[in-house]
């Protein structure tokens, strides 16, 4: 039986979550965590003109899981970049945004103008400020939340299995 490539991808997202969730009940810190939730996000997302060679995730602001993930995307062969402005984005395929203050985000996102870019951030609230993948921490668990309509918007494709495994969707 062949399984197209979306349900494959699905399930590959699918079984990596529950490693994650098998992980979150060993040793991994919360920082790890997220970094291999941004990893395996990229996974399950289309963009209108897939990049010819490896994605590349840029960070900007200060983030407490900054180090974990330069070192997942480095050992996963992904570009990783840190940058200081918006104005540096062109090569980013995933932002990861770690404002100071809600203002700043605001900022951030209207100044994207739904370029097609994965937007993420661990900010609270953050997803209704037109952040497109928000990770929450509740007191057991990492999660996220998704606003399907921005990253629409922005020309990205978001497949059924992550909009299934999302705690919550707008």
């Amino acid at each position: 039986m062949r399984l197209k490539p979306i349900i494959k991808k699905s399930l590959l997202f699918a079984g990596c979550l529950y490693c994650i969730s098998m992980a979150q009940a060993e040793s991994d810190t919360e920082q790890q965590i997220k970094a291999r939730y941004i990893y395996n996000f990229a996974k399950l997302i289309t963009w209108p003109n897939p990049p010819q060679n490896a994605l590349t995730v840029c960070l900007m602001g200060e983030n407490s899981f900054q180090t974990q993930l330069e070192q997942l995307m480095r050992e996963h062969a992904t570009e990783y970049r840190r940058i200081n402005g918006i104005n540096e984005v062109d090569p980013c395929n995933i932002l990861v945004l770690a404002p100071e203050n809600a203002k700043q985000l605001d900022l951030w996102i209207n100044q994207l103008n739904n370029k097609p870019i994965l937007t993420i951030s661990d900010s609270t609230n953050s997803l209704r400020t037109g952040i497109m993948i928000e990770l929450v921490t509740h007191s057991d668990k990492i999660a996220f939340k998704i606003n399907r309509k921005k990253a629409s918007d922005s020309s990205l494709q978001m497949s059924a299995g992550l909009l299934k495994l999302a705690e919550e969707v707008l």
